[in-house]
């Protein structure tokens, strides 16, 4: 079987489709393998990339269609997630799939689960690439991860490339890109990674000594591949309305929709894909494209006229973006945001509210903190002896941990995890405060700055922002280069402050 490498090392631009599993082997599975075959006699399409219970919504198991695609020599990409499983299962899976060859990956966080089922998300997308590196299974596939360069404000974009670093710091191998419309931010994208992800983020903090060389000239040659969505008429109209997380509708879109000639969502995808080759993209993704072969002869046809003649079209692929406002309920057109200032520089004052006075929540944990869990205080092994005397005495125990989940429970909404991550994210809790619990950043399906799951509710990671005061504070989030752990389950409705001293040898 031809790898996904293979097909990046051996070719310049790669095609890849996106294929939806259906519920049951029907009429709808027989479509997709009529396509398939349609594709074996002269392979434009050079992989299949295989969604797992898209949108929340149960499907047949990736491995199904992923094992039979082999039969057809092409090469079968897993969308690969932690919402429905957990670390038990996560692990039987991979073993499963590597036993059976499937070694192409993309490793997401996922969609919230719909309906009544329960969302797991043990582990987002960075700790299930740091789960294959502890299970020895690293090298054993071919790893690719999401990112989101299309957002309507600095503190979503900036987050983006954080958990970027952070996945690729996991052991990312190539990274695809959310769908979008905008050639601006996929080419900065492009010169993020070329100017250096590391030195793209220090210099916006003011503090070039973070940056790390050796990893920004491994992240540079890092392949990168766009997602290109079909714009049918339904789509834009879903769009326009924010119905899909993440994805913003082009103004351009607005027009396409009108237009009667039925080849020019085509033609529009056709000379983003040439534009796209031409900065260095290594491939395309195409998503939500019909199950029709002979619009895909189209396609490339297109691609082939406007090969050399892109550029003509570029006005077309603007970071200005259209949506009905949920306020108002009337269209709205704004710019993406970038993480440059007008100067071509990295410029984290564009985050807001940074710079400004903090808050008595963000004062009063920062002293808590500094009294009681700083190992560099001289008072510090005091606290680890009463810690080390209460857990020998149940009874005062019992009282001890009871008291700490009643005051962290009104301060911070505190679910008694029993390993305290609250330090690393400005004293707010990801496990209560965001939808999926996410730990080493966001989801890429914010709009607005508003959750993916509950719309209604600012993002967890923008407050993370919002109660940050000062770039010293940010530096916090980030650095020194650290991925936050996993929850340990074994801790759970136990004392974090206990756990945490009793980790200390006196």
């Amino acid at each position: 079987m031809v790898q996904f490498k293979k097909l990046l090392n051996s070719k310049d631009f790669v095609i890849s489709f996106e294929l939806v599993p259906p519920r049951k082997k029907d009429l709808s599975y027989e479509q997709i393998f009529s396509f398939v075959y349609a594709n074996s006699k002269d392979k434009l399409i050079d992989c299949f990339s295989i969604t797992e219970n898209p949108g929340g919504n149960p499907k047949l198991a990736t491995f199904l269609l992923a094992k039979e695609l082999l039969e057809f020599e092409v090469v079968p990409i897993i969308h690969f997630s932690g919402k429905d499983k957990n670390r038990n299962q996560i692990e039987s899976e991979l073993w499963a799939y590597e036993n059976l060859d499937l070694r192409n990956l993309l490793i997401l966080s996922g969609d919230y689960p719909k309906g009544q089922a329960k969302p797991v998300f043990d582990l987002d997308s960075v700790l299930i690439l740091k789960y294959l590196q502890d299970l020895g299974l690293a090298d054993s596939f071919w790893k690719g991860v999401v990112v989101n360069p299309f957002k309507l404000s600095s503190n979503e974009l900036w987050w983006q490339y954080v958990k970027l670093y952070r996945k690729l710091k996991a052991g990312a191998d190539y990274v695809i890109t959310q769908s979008g419309f905008s050639f601006v931010n996929w080419l900065e994208l492009k010169n993020v990674l070329k100017q250096g992800l590391t030195q793209t983020i220090s210099a916006g903090l003011k503090d070039q000594s973070l940056t790390q060389q050796e990893e920004d000239q491994r992240f540079e040659q890092t392949p990168l591949l766009a997602s290109l969505v079909y714009p049918s008429p339904g789509l834009v109209k879903l769009l326009l309305e924010l119905k899909i997380p993440g994805i913003l509708a082009n103004k351009r879109l607005v027009e396409i929709v009108k237009t009667k000639d039925k080849d020019l969502p085509l033609k529009f995808c056709a000379r983003l894909a040439m534009g796209l080759k031409q900065i260095g993209y290594k491939g395309i993704h195409l998503c939500s494209f019909p199950l029709n072969y002979a619009k895909i002869e189209k396609f490339f046809k297109y691609c082939l006229e406007y090969e050399n003649n892109w550029e003509e079209f570029i006005a077309d692929y603007s970071n200005d973006v259209i949506f009905v406002d949920p306020q108002t309920n009337t269209l709205k057109t704004q710019k993406l945001a970038s993480l440059y200032n007008s100067s071509q520089s990295s410029d984290l004052s564009l985050l807001k509210p940074l710079k400004v006075s903090p808050s008595w929540h963000y004062v009063f944990s920062q002293i808590f903190h500094v009294v009681f869990f700083a190992p560099q205080r001289p008072w510090f092994k005091m606290w680890i002896k009463l810690a080390k005397w209460l857990d020998k005495r149940p009874w005062l125990k019992k009282i001890f941990v009871n008291l700490e989940y009643v005051l962290k429970h009104i301060l911070y909404d505190c679910e008694q995890c029993g390993d305290c991550v609250l330090a690393e994210l400005s004293y707010l809790c990801p496990r209560s405060g965001c939808a999926k619990g996410l730990v080493n950043g966001p989801c890429g399906g914010s709009t607005l700055g508003k959750c993916e799951v509950y719309p209604d509710q600012t993002c967890f990671y923008v407050k993370v922002l919002q109660n940050t005061p000062d770039l010293k504070s940010a530096k916090r989030l980030i650095f020194p280069h650290r991925i936050i752990p996993a929850r340990d389950w074994s801790k759970n409705k136990k004392s974090s402050w206990l756990n945490f001293y009793l980790t200390f040898k006196l």
